[in-house]
């Protein structure tokens, strides 16, 4: 099989021969799935094969599409869920169990942190959250007799730090815990996870993935044997997406490589030009040499993508509000990863439970899309002016 990333996304998840010389996959309706016979209904009751049985544990478009991403990211199995929430859920599931303790990074996706703290806290499983900027001698000194995972997010989608996965994997592992890793800024093609020493790697597909801003689905992938742990999880877990959405990520899959180099392309040119605003006090990317985390980017990335974060020297609440509402090129919305620009503005110490960020600042939060750098370069002038004129609260 080819290494070449382009080739993969093109090819993978995608069976002409068996489905009559269809380019693209068929989309399988259907609920019931039927066996060739009683003894192959036998033999599945008795776990000697591979087949879904029924469309719950997956239909041919969902399987394809499970096959994809798997390969792509090195794993022995992926299962889609119908979210990235989802995805996480079913990760810390396949992970824990009750009386275990877990590591889990403050950068983590707040209904996730959620999550930990109502639903995984009521089944008795401990959680500790540390600063995705701790070192791992000092996430080491963390650890428990019972931590059983660790949960990772490199970079981080609000705050942006790296995290040493290496390291961590190797601190994790001679204590008998798991990593968990969110890689969903990185996509499954800039950064391999098992080959960083992540057992459980997450993807939020609604984002780059899908690429469309059209649906909503989530993955996890393993290798074995946590992988058939993983299957098990998910069936009963009964996480199963619509094969519409599975069509449609197979579709997005398929341009998710050229995609990133036109919103790395675009994100480097606008991070670099806004390092040089006098109202941004740094710029939060991991491709930029000046980042803190560039070092680790560039051992363990071989790429960068679309979402990015200024640290604003401004703190009026009322300023900010109007450099937000000045950029029209940019949509006010939570998501990231698909084909159009969105903005959203925070402060990083409302949404920490350990943290290091002045209770005053404020964070401006870019996806760069697909449009011409420069309509968003001249978007963003016109938002600065907007906020200097704007009377602070």
């Amino acid at each position: 099989m080819s290494k070449h990333v382009n080739t993969l996304v093109t090819e993978l998840g995608r069976n002409p021969k068996r489905d009559s010389g269809s380019v693209n996959p068929p989309v399988h309706h259907t609920s019931t799935l039927i066996f060739d016979s009683f003894q192959s209904m036998r033999d599945y009751e008795a776990g000697k094969t591979n087949l879904p049985g029924y469309a719950r544990h997956g239909t041919p478009t969902v399987l394809d599409l499970e096959h994809a991403i798997a390969t792509l990211e090195g794993g022995d199995n992926c299962c889609v869920t119908a979210s990235g929430q989802s995805a996480t859920v079913l990760a810390l599931m396949t992970a824990l169990n009750a009386g275990d303790h877990l590591l889990v990074t403050d950068a983590i996706y707040n209904t996730t942190r959620l999550f930990i703290l109502n639903d995984l806290a009521r089944y008795g499983v401990e959680h500790t959250f540390y600063s995705p900027s701790q070192s791992p001698e000092e996430i080491e000194a963390l650890f428990k007799p019972n931590t059983k995972a660790i949960y990772c997010e490199s970079p981080g989608s609000l705050t942006f730090e790296v995290q040493d996965i290496p390291a961590i994997a190797k601190i994790a592992h001679a204590r008998g815990a798991l990593v968990i890793a969110d890689n969903t800024w990185a996509t499954p093609l800039l950064q391999k996870p098992f080959e960083l020493g992540v057992d459980l790697s997450i993807h939020s597909m609604t984002k780059y993935i899908a690429g469309h801003s059209d649906l909503m689905m989530g993955c996890v992938t393993a290798r074995d044997p946590l992988a058939k742990t993983l299957r098990k999880v998910h069936h009963r877990l009964a996480m199963c997406p619509g094969p519409d959405n599975a069509y449609l990520a197979l579709r997005g899959l398929r341009t998710l490589a050229v995609r990133l180099k036109q919103h790395e392309q675009s994100t480097l040119r606008i991070a670099k030009a806004m390092q040089k605003r006098p109202e941004v006090a740094r710029v939060l990317y991991p491709a930029l040499p000046e980042d803190p985390g560039h070092a680790l980017w560039k051992r363990d990335m071989t790429g960068s993508c679309g979402l990015f974060g200024m640290v604003m020297k401004e703190t009026s609440e009322a300023k900010i509000g109007a450099f937000v509402d000045a950029l029209h090129h940019f949509g006010l919305g939570y998501s990231w990863g698909g084909y159009e620009s969105l903005v959203i503005a925070l402060q990083p110490a409302r949404v920490r439970v350990v943290s290091d960020w002045p209770a005053d600042s404020w964070i401006v939060r870019l996806h760069i899309g697909l449009e011409d750098p420069e309509d968003l370069l001249s978007n963003l002038a016109q938002a600065f002016d907007a906020m200097k004129t704007a009377k602070a609260a």
